[in-house]
């Protein structure tokens, strides 16, 4: 008689011996029992005892009826790259700014943010940001700025759902690993434009480009 090799994936076999439906204890399965730690984050973090709470951030800012109220993060090159890009968006216009980073140092942040608001439309009455030790120059942009920086709680990325959103768009050009050290401001700048001039259904299908110059009143 010929023998046939039969194929399970592994978690039907696991179904199996949990349903005793074959002759084998869970016990003997190796590492039964054991809690694995969760993997945690590799990227330094900044004090979450240090900063200001987003618990708050103005109404104006969580309900998104006033301009100005954004949100900053990076996007990381791949392994070796020191460069990244600095991102901000508006959470009412979703207008979003970007620049390129030498590394991800405090003072290439501020030397970053300083060039985004050359240039950004109306004024800026908020920024909130995640723990990444980047952001731990949070005084000197208040200082500098006189706005306040609030901080999401740890692990908590749906607190700024919209820069989390862009970014996921600005990744369709520059895909997880590009080297940052390679590309330059004017390819990021012309990526951030298509982005810009895309309609959104959440802007009445107008582009953030045509929602920064008009009131909401006429959205």
């Amino acid at each position: 008689m010929v023998g046939y090799a039969v194929h399970c994936a592994p978690h039907t076999i696991y179904h199996w011996i949990y349903q005793r439906q074959v002759d084998f204890q869970p016990s003997q399965l190796f590492d039964h029992g054991k809690r694995h730690k969760r993997r945690q984050d590799l990227r330094s973090r900044y004090n979450q005892a240090v900063g200001t709470s987003i618990e708050i951030r103005s109404e104006s800012a969580n309900r998104r009826t006033e301009k100005g109220h954004l949100e900053m993060d990076t996007v990381r090159g791949g392994r070796g790259s020191k460069a990244a890009v600095l991102t901000i968006v508006d959470r009412v216009t979703r207008l979003m700014a970007t620049t390129k980073l030498e590394n991800l140092s405090q003072n290439a942040v501020l030397k970053g943010f300083a060039r985004l608001m050359v240039d950004f439309p109306g004024p800026v009455r908020s920024v909130t940001v995640d723990h990444g030790k980047e952001f731990s120059c949070d005084q000197a942009l208040t200082k500098r700025y006189r706005i306040p920086v609030y901080f999401c709680h740890a692990y908590h990325p749906n607190e700024r759902g919209t820069n989390e959103r862009f970014n996921r768009e600005l990744r369709y050009y520059f895909p997880k690993g590009t080297q940052f050290d390679q590309v330059s401001e004017t390819d990021i700048q012309q990526a951030t434009a298509l982005i810009n001039n895309k309609p959104r259904k959440c802007l009445r299908w107008q582009t953030p480009v045509q929602a920064v110059s008009k009131p909401l009143s006429t959205w």
